[in-house]
């Protein structure tokens, strides 16, 4: 399909063809031929200024749609290589949103492990403040007096406490290590100890860890043996062995020599 421009052309030569047949033709016969051919040839002469224009518009728009054409191609590289670097990133992306999700499985499976562990220690702890309470049940005052602070710590409920897990068990072990060192010992204390006539009287008592007990006065003629009980510890006369009690305190105190002594002994 020709275009405008290449119908200017074509026709810018016919005329310039034209104007040449003319000026190539016969001797002007008159005035009125003359001015013809001088129109021809003007004409001529425009047509052909036309035509070098119009070439010289088409080497302008050739060369423009050239440069765009580069220019274009040009663009065309840079985004494509804006695309590629997106593209890119996009799967380091997910590649980084892979090992994101891999690792947060693995720590959420590890936080599982955690909150399980933590669950059966909780259960642990509970269970050894309560067993704790039934036990200060049956342990005598001297022990009772150690420990009095670390009781004291232990929670009311262990539902609502507001101590951490750590905390709960370091007050445990520290009762049942103090609990375990008496136990593991002889024990000599001065006390009041009220005789079952209501008499209120000094002696000295003697602990066998924490399930027996003795205790006598300073003469030797008041004596008796003490016992853990499910319902407390609880203390009973026994005045016909007061003399031995009296002896084996000594003996505890370094004042008699080593030697066996028959000591009465109660089992609950």
């Amino acid at each position: 399909m020709q275009t405008a421009k290449h119908r200017a052309v074509l026709a810018s030569a016919a005329l310039l063809a034209g104007a040449f047949a003319l000026s190539t033709g016969a001797a002007p016969g008159g005035q009125e031929e003359g001015d013809e051919i001088d129109r021809k040839v003007d004409d001529a002469r425009t047509a052909l200024e036309e035509w070098v224009e119009n070439r010289r518009l088409i080497s302008q728009e050739k060369r423009d749609w050239a440069l765009g054409r580069d220019l274009l191609e040009d663009r065309i590289d840079m985004v494509q290589g804006q695309i590629d670097a997106v593209r890119e990133d996009i799967a380091e992306a997910e590649k980084e949103i892979a090992e994101n999700d891999a690792e947060s499985a693995e720590l959420e499976a590890e936080n599982a492990k955690y909150v399980e562990a933590a669950d059966e220690l909780t259960a642990t702890v509970t269970e050894l403040e309560a067993r704790i309470k039934e036990l200060v049940k049956r342990l005598p005052d001297p022990i009772l007096d150690r420990i009095g602070l670390f009781l004291k710590q232990l929670p009311d409920d262990p539902e609502t406490t507001e101590q951490g897990l750590g905390e709960r068990y370091m007050y445990v072990v520290g009762i049942l290590n103090e609990i375990d060192k008496f136990n593991g010992e002889i024990t000599r204390t001065s006390e009041v100890r009220t005789l079952p006539d209501g008499r209120a009287i000094e002696v000295t008592a003697l602990y066998a860890g924490i399930g027996q007990a003795w205790y006598a006065n300073a003469e030797g003629t008041i004596g008796g043996t003490g016992t853990a009980k499910p319902e407390g510890w609880t203390w009973t006369a026994a005045n016909e062995s007061a003399a031995d009690i009296a002896q084996a305190i000594r003996i505890h105190e370094g004042v008699d020599q080593a030697a066996f002594v028959r000591l009465p002994l109660r089992v609950e």
